[in-house]
């Protein structure tokens, strides 16, 4: 058997951001389940629902949780997104994807996620997520930044219902903006240079639609301070 998990500073913050005891948490993209196999060996839910469109990934998962003992605590599904999901879970994760792939399983899924927590990890498209979860009607009610393994990593926690946005809320976070949490300033000065370089980029390529959206996300961040 396998012997206690351990998660890296990443998955540490997104367990900390589900909720402290629940009965399911339906972790959507599984890929090695190392997450769910955590919440089941300290209590923190009754039962996981282990889900992956990828078959392969999903054996890794289901064979890590039967060598720890705990698959009878847990439901293994192979499918799209929340179509995977045996029954309504109180909670769900979404990590480890870009933020255009987690848009698209939020958006589909809408009715089978009606109420539910669900904690985002982007790795990519952190803004575009923003929007179009505003767009498919969920909204944001917690947001942090983590930072592991020398890399930058925001955590946006949603559920279904409508709140207002302007064009800043979408490039920062809402929560992040207005709390200015642990790691915000290295992670705005990361966002800029990044923008920067993509900026000049830009330019030097003359594509004036691309550039003007990358300057205008370039001076939210610049006024942010």
């Amino acid at each position: 058997m396998f012997g206690r998990v351990t998660l890296d500073d990443r998955l540490s913050a997104v367990a900390e951001m589900l909720p402290a005891q629940c009965r399911c948490i339906a972790d959507i993209g599984t890929d090695h389940g190392f997450l769910g196999a955590w919440l089941l060996q300290n209590g923190r839910c009754e039962q996981v629902q282990f889900l992956d469109i990828s078959r392969d990934s999903l054996n890794k998962a289901e064979s890590l949780v039967r060598s720890m003992g705990l698959a009878d605590r847990a439901v293994f599904r192979i499918g799209d997104g929340a179509d995977a999901l045996a029954f309504k879970p109180d909670a769900a994760v979404i990590a480890g994807m870009g933020g255009m792939t987690i848009a698209g399983i939020l958006e589909r899924g809408k009715e089978q996620l009606e109420g539910v927590p669900v904690v985002l990890e982007p790795n990519v498209a952190i803004t575009e997520l923003r929007m179009r979860c505003a767009g498919a009607g969920y909204r944001i009610e917690d947001e942090r930044i983590v930072r592991a393994a020398g890399r930058h990593y925001v955590l946006i926690a949603v559920r279904t219902g409508i709140a207002r946005y302007d064009a800043a809320d979408f490039v920062i976070g809402p929560v992040i903006r207005s709390r200015r949490p642990e790691h915000y300033d290295s992670y705005r000065a990361f966002r800029m240079r990044v923008l920067f370089k993509a900026l000049t980029g830009a330019k030097a390529g003359n594509d004036p639609e691309k550039t003007a959206r990358l300057q205008a996300e370039y001076d939210i961040w610049k006024e942010a301070i």
